[in-house]
């Protein structure tokens, strides 16, 4: 299993893979944001969540909320890869991973914003069942994932 640390399995053994940051994404002829995103827009603007296990909320509801403040989800998704396709077809903004957003902007004609509130990085962990520790062909596999999360 890859994920957040909350997200995987109690008796999991886990290796961390790397630390993630985020950015906001917008469809690159948005009408309400040109250059930068101010915090004031960001809220108003409808957005897309990705929500994997469908639940609601996550780090941008928490920091807007230490603000006083809330954004409307207008849309959830399930899955990381779908998400970047949705805000390219619509004004909704999107605030994922950097590593989902990077590779497929130019090509899906999004443009890359820092978030304008500060979102910490989170880590990223590879998770599997204590019982295959010493499998060397399960050792093996998870070298191979360590390494692209590497590259």
């Amino acid at each position: 299993v890859v994920g957040v640390r909350a997200a995987l399995p109690l008796d999991a053994t886990a290796q961390r893979l790397f630390d993630a940051r985020f950015l906001c994404a917008v469809r690159r002829a948005h009408p309400r944001v040109r250059r930068r995103l101010d915090l004031a827009t960001f809220a108003e603007l409808p957005h897309l969540l990705i929500a994997p296990r469908g639940d609601p909320g996550g780090a941008v509801d928490e920091a807007l909320a230490a603000r006083g403040l809330r954004r409307r989800v207008a849309l959830r998704v399930h899955t990381f890869h779908s998400a970047p396709l949705v805000v390219a077809r619509s004004d909704l903004v999107l605030t994922a991973p950097a590593r989902v957003l990077e590779p497929v902007a130019k090509a899906f004609g999004l443009r890359l914003l820092p978030p304008p509130i500060p979102l910490a990085p989170f880590a990223v962990f590879q998770a599997w069942h204590p019982r295959v520790q010493d499998d060397p062909v399960h050792a093996w596999f998870r070298g191979v994932v360590a390494a692209a999360a590497r590259a």
